[in-house]
């Protein structure tokens, strides 16, 4: 069996500690076996020198290995995180790749299940979207006036085909401020529209009339707020007078 990278740690641990006793045997073995002041001196000296030498040698493997080993453990790990932290959740994970790390296989399955449960609940709130703004489509779409919905920004996200039939320049993707339109009427709509987005007022029966001298439009509309209260779109129908 393979061993996890805390093992291995202890198993650091262990040879450093063995390499200490085999020191102090030595240092033993030395004095038991003197029989000259003068050649003991220099056999400790000598022993001393190749350990301190020796362990020095092994606490830089030690200091380089862990710090690289967790580094090497880990990247794959934090790449994840970050594709999480960017909203992507259907990347690939390969725990075969720590077969000799249990520990952290552990801990890259524990990111598998999450990255599913993450990817089956996004998936489901996108479904409920979806069916929600089918609802609102197929209720707007039974109403024979002419409707708008607005973005904050003024780009068109939806209209009915009342709305396309009298406004045929405007359609879905359309910012209505970067939109020239020669027809008066329109025009006056237009600018009434715009100017409730940019103040966040609602519309309550705005009479437009037509510069011609023929049917006006009267205007209402809703804006639409996000959480913290600011203007993130509209809503606007309009009703021939």
């Amino acid at each position: 069996m393979k061993k996890s990278f805390h093992a291995k740690y202890h198993s650091l641990l262990i040879v450093l500690f063995a390499i200490i006793v085999l020191q102090a045997v030595l240092l033993l073995a030395a004095l038991g076996s003197a029989t000259n002041l003068q050649r003991l001196v220099s056999d400790m000296q000598s022993i001393i020198i190749i350990f301190l030498f020796v362990i020095f040698v092994y606490m830089i493997v030690i200091y380089n290995y862990i710090p690289f080993r967790l580094s090497r453990a880990l990247k794959e790990i934090k790449d994840v995180i970050d594709d999480i932290t960017d909203g992507k959740y259907t990347m690939e994970l390969n725990e075969s790749i720590y077969d000799n790390d249990p520990s952290i296989q552990s801990l890259v399955v524990g990111l598998r299940k999450m990255l599913n449960v993450i990817l089956r609940f996004d998936n489901l709130k996108a479904e409920k979207i979806y069916e929600h703004n089918q609802r609102i489509i197929s209720l707007i779409s039974l109403v024979e006036d002419p409707i708008i919905i607005l973005s904050g920004n003024a780009e068109v996200v939806y209209i009915n085909d009342m709305f396309r039939t009298r406004f045929s320049s405007i359609v879905e993707g359309t910012v209505l401020t970067e939109l020239l339109i020669k027809d008066d009427l329109q025009s006056s709509v237009v600018k009434a529209i715009l100017s409730s987005i940019r103040n966040g007022t609602n519309l309550k029966e705005t009479r437009i009339a037509s510069p011609d001298n023929q049917a006006g439009v009267s205007l209402l509309g809703s804006v639409i707020r996000n959480r913290k209260g600011n203007a993130s779109g509209g809503v606007y129908i309009m009703r021939q007078i």
